[in-house]
Protein backbone atom coordinates (compact mmCIF):
# COMPACT_ATOMS: atom_id res chain seq x y z
CA UNK A 1 0.00 0.00 0.00
CA UNK A 2 2.81 2.40 0.87
CA UNK A 3 4.49 1.66 -2.46
CA UNK A 4 1.27 2.38 -4.36
CA UNK A 5 1.00 5.68 -2.52
CA UNK A 6 4.54 6.61 -3.61
CA UNK A 7 3.76 5.76 -7.22
CA UNK A 8 0.49 7.74 -7.15
CA UNK A 9 2.26 10.76 -5.65
CA UNK A 10 4.94 10.78 -8.33
CA UNK A 11 2.46 10.27 -11.18
CA UNK A 12 0.30 13.16 -9.99
CA UNK A 13 3.10 15.63 -9.18
CA UNK A 14 5.92 14.58 -11.51
CA UNK A 15 8.38 14.31 -8.62
CA UNK A 16 9.23 11.74 -5.92
CA UNK A 17 7.47 12.03 -2.60
CA UNK A 18 10.84 12.09 -0.81
CA UNK A 19 14.05 13.48 -2.24
CA UNK A 20 16.66 12.70 0.42
CA UNK A 21 20.18 12.56 -0.91
CA UNK A 22 21.17 9.50 1.14
CA UNK A 23 19.45 6.41 2.48
CA UNK A 24 19.61 7.78 6.00
CA UNK A 25 17.90 11.03 4.91
CA UNK A 26 15.16 9.11 3.09
CA UNK A 27 14.48 6.95 6.13
CA UNK A 28 14.37 10.02 8.38
CA UNK A 29 11.92 11.82 6.06
CA UNK A 30 9.62 8.81 5.93
CA UNK A 31 9.59 8.17 9.67
CA UNK A 32 9.49 11.75 10.97
CA UNK A 33 6.69 14.17 10.25
CA UNK A 34 3.44 13.91 8.26
CA UNK A 35 3.19 12.44 4.75
CA UNK A 36 4.15 14.84 1.93
CA UNK A 37 1.33 16.98 0.60
CA UNK A 38 0.29 16.80 -3.05
CA UNK A 39 -0.88 20.42 -3.02
CA UNK A 40 2.52 21.69 -1.97
CA UNK A 41 4.10 19.93 -4.94
CA UNK A 42 1.43 20.82 -7.52
CA UNK A 43 -1.09 23.62 -7.30
CA UNK A 44 -4.68 22.87 -8.20
CA UNK A 45 -5.00 19.26 -7.07
CA UNK A 46 -8.17 18.31 -5.23
CA UNK A 47 -8.01 18.35 -1.42
CA UNK A 48 -9.75 14.97 -1.36
CA UNK A 49 -7.04 13.47 -3.54
CA UNK A 50 -4.39 14.89 -1.23
CA UNK A 51 -6.10 13.14 1.69
CA UNK A 52 -6.33 9.82 -0.19
CA UNK A 53 -2.66 9.72 -1.14
CA UNK A 54 -1.70 11.01 2.32
CA UNK A 55 -3.56 8.10 3.89
CA UNK A 56 -1.76 5.63 1.64
CA UNK A 57 1.56 7.19 2.78
CA UNK A 58 0.71 7.12 6.48
CA UNK A 59 3.69 6.22 8.65
CA UNK A 60 1.72 3.65 10.66
CA UNK A 61 0.46 0.75 8.52
CA UNK A 62 -2.85 0.46 10.36
CA UNK A 63 -3.74 3.99 9.25
CA UNK A 64 -3.42 3.14 5.57
CA UNK A 65 -6.06 1.58 3.34
CA UNK A 66 -6.80 -2.04 4.09
CA UNK A 67 -6.31 -3.12 0.47
CA UNK A 68 -5.21 -1.86 -2.92
CA UNK A 69 -8.81 -2.09 -4.08
CA UNK A 70 -9.99 0.22 -1.31
CA UNK A 71 -7.36 2.75 -2.31
CA UNK A 72 -8.37 2.49 -5.98
CA UNK A 73 -12.08 2.89 -5.21
CA UNK A 74 -11.43 5.99 -3.09
CA UNK A 75 -9.37 7.44 -5.91
CA UNK A 76 -12.02 6.64 -8.52
CA UNK A 77 -14.82 8.13 -6.41
CA UNK A 78 -13.04 11.49 -6.50
CA UNK A 79 -12.56 11.15 -10.25
CA UNK A 80 -16.24 10.32 -10.80
CA UNK A 81 -17.40 13.40 -8.87
CA UNK A 82 -14.98 15.77 -10.61
CA UNK A 83 -17.01 17.85 -13.11
CA UNK A 84 -14.14 19.97 -14.40
CA UNK A 85 -13.62 18.94 -18.07
CA UNK A 86 -10.02 20.17 -17.98
CA UNK A 87 -9.12 18.33 -14.80
CA UNK A 88 -7.05 15.14 -15.04
CA UNK A 89 -9.41 13.57 -12.55
CA UNK A 90 -12.40 14.56 -14.69
CA UNK A 91 -10.77 12.86 -17.64
CA UNK A 92 -10.27 9.74 -15.56
CA UNK A 93 -13.92 9.80 -14.51
CA UNK A 94 -15.16 10.17 -18.11
CA UNK A 95 -12.85 7.37 -19.22
CA UNK A 96 -14.19 5.07 -16.55
CA UNK A 97 -17.77 5.90 -17.44
CA UNK A 98 -17.14 5.26 -21.12
CA UNK A 99 -15.43 1.94 -20.56
CA UNK A 100 -17.77 0.95 -17.70
CA UNK A 101 -14.94 -0.30 -15.52
CA UNK A 102 -15.93 -1.78 -12.20
CA UNK A 103 -13.42 -1.49 -9.40
CA UNK A 104 -14.40 -4.59 -7.44
CA UNK A 105 -12.10 -6.35 -9.92
CA UNK A 106 -9.21 -4.09 -9.01
CA UNK A 107 -8.41 -5.78 -5.69
CA UNK A 108 -6.90 -8.90 -7.24
CA UNK A 109 -5.38 -7.31 -10.33
CA UNK A 110 -3.71 -4.45 -8.46
CA UNK A 111 -2.44 -6.85 -5.82
CA UNK A 112 -0.90 -9.04 -8.51
CA UNK A 113 0.73 -6.03 -10.15
CA UNK A 114 2.07 -4.88 -6.81
CA UNK A 115 3.58 -8.31 -6.11
CA UNK A 116 5.20 -8.40 -9.55
CA UNK A 117 6.61 -4.91 -8.97
CA UNK A 118 8.07 -5.96 -5.63
CA UNK A 119 9.65 -9.07 -7.14
CA UNK A 120 11.11 -7.04 -9.99
CA UNK A 121 12.54 -4.51 -7.52
CA UNK A 122 14.12 -7.30 -5.47
CA UNK A 123 15.72 -8.74 -8.61
CA UNK A 124 17.19 -5.32 -9.43
CA UNK A 125 18.51 -4.89 -5.89
CA UNK A 126 20.20 -8.29 -5.75
CA UNK A 127 21.57 -8.03 -9.30
CA UNK A 128 23.31 -4.78 -8.30
CA UNK A 129 25.35 -6.51 -5.63
CA UNK A 130 29.01 -7.06 -6.60
CA UNK A 131 29.62 -10.57 -7.71
CA UNK A 132 32.23 -12.30 -5.60
CA UNK A 133 34.18 -15.41 -6.27
CA UNK A 134 32.50 -18.69 -5.62
CA UNK A 135 33.29 -20.14 -2.19
CA UNK A 136 35.95 -22.79 -2.48
CA UNK A 137 35.81 -24.08 1.08
CA UNK A 138 38.77 -24.50 3.37
CA UNK A 139 42.10 -24.44 1.63
CA UNK A 140 43.51 -27.90 1.19
CA UNK A 141 47.02 -28.04 2.56
CA UNK A 142 49.69 -29.03 0.11
CA UNK A 143 50.70 -32.63 0.37
CA UNK A 144 53.47 -32.93 2.92
CA UNK A 145 56.72 -34.47 1.95
CA UNK A 146 56.74 -36.33 5.26
CA UNK A 147 54.54 -39.15 3.95
CA UNK A 148 57.16 -41.91 3.56
CA UNK A 149 58.13 -44.15 6.45
CA UNK A 150 61.60 -45.25 7.38
CA UNK A 151 62.09 -48.88 6.35
CA UNK A 152 63.67 -51.35 8.72
CA UNK A 153 67.22 -52.30 7.76
CA UNK A 154 68.20 -54.04 11.00
CA UNK A 155 70.19 -57.20 10.32
CA UNK A 156 70.92 -56.21 6.73
CA UNK A 157 74.43 -55.74 5.41
CA UNK A 158 75.55 -52.11 5.71
CA UNK A 159 75.96 -51.59 1.96
CA UNK A 160 72.47 -52.93 1.25
CA UNK A 161 70.93 -50.87 4.07
CA UNK A 162 72.47 -47.68 2.71
CA UNK A 163 70.86 -48.30 -0.70
CA UNK A 164 67.47 -49.04 0.84
CA UNK A 165 67.44 -45.83 2.87
CA UNK A 166 68.55 -43.72 -0.08
CA UNK A 167 65.76 -45.19 -2.20
CA UNK A 168 63.29 -44.39 0.60
CA UNK A 169 64.14 -40.70 0.35
CA UNK A 170 67.15 -40.03 2.54
CA UNK A 171 69.61 -37.79 0.73
CA UNK A 172 72.46 -38.78 3.01
CA UNK A 173 73.18 -41.88 5.05
CA UNK A 174 75.93 -41.87 7.68
CA UNK A 175 77.26 -44.94 9.42
CA UNK A 176 79.38 -45.81 12.41
CA UNK A 177 80.50 -48.95 14.21
CA UNK A 178 78.16 -50.12 16.91
CA UNK A 179 77.64 -53.07 19.18
CA UNK A 180 74.98 -55.70 19.02
CA UNK A 181 74.17 -59.24 17.95
CA UNK A 182 74.81 -60.12 14.35
CA UNK A 183 77.50 -61.03 11.87
CA UNK A 184 80.12 -58.75 10.42
CA UNK A 185 78.73 -55.67 8.59
CA UNK A 186 75.21 -56.32 9.90
CA UNK A 187 73.22 -53.25 10.91
CA UNK A 188 72.40 -53.39 14.63
CA UNK A 189 70.78 -49.96 15.13
CA UNK A 190 69.28 -47.26 12.92
CA UNK A 191 68.31 -43.66 13.45
CA UNK A 192 65.51 -42.82 12.77
CA UNK A 193 63.85 -46.06 13.76
CA UNK A 194 61.72 -48.09 11.39
CA UNK A 195 58.22 -46.73 10.76
CA UNK A 196 59.16 -43.14 11.51
CA UNK A 197 57.84 -40.61 9.01
CA UNK A 198 60.72 -39.13 7.08
CA UNK A 199 61.25 -35.97 5.11
CA UNK A 200 62.98 -36.28 1.80
CA UNK A 201 66.46 -34.83 1.99
CA UNK A 202 66.95 -35.83 5.62
CA UNK A 203 69.95 -37.77 6.95
CA UNK A 204 69.85 -41.27 8.47
CA UNK A 205 72.53 -42.89 10.62
CA UNK A 206 73.33 -46.61 10.76
CA UNK A 207 75.32 -48.53 13.33
CA UNK A 208 76.84 -51.83 12.24
CA UNK A 209 79.10 -54.65 13.38
CA UNK A 210 82.62 -54.00 12.24
CA UNK A 211 83.75 -56.01 9.24
CA UNK A 212 85.63 -55.82 5.94
CA UNK A 213 84.24 -53.93 2.95
CA UNK A 214 80.88 -53.37 4.72
CA UNK A 215 79.84 -50.52 2.41
CA UNK A 216 79.91 -52.71 -0.66
CA UNK A 217 76.64 -54.34 -1.60
CA UNK A 218 76.96 -58.10 -1.33
CA UNK A 219 80.13 -60.19 -1.45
Amino acid sequence: MYGLGLVAYELLTGRPAFDGGTTEELVRERLVGPPPSLRLARVGLDDRLDAIVGRALATLPDRRYASAGAFARAFSDVADRDSDPTSPLGAIGRSRAARRWTFPRVDSSVAILAILAILFALCLVFSSFPRGTQPTGPATPAPSAATAQTPSVLGKRLGDAIGILQAAGFARVAWDVGEGPGGACAVVRQDPTAGTAIVRGATATLYYVAGKDCTKKGD
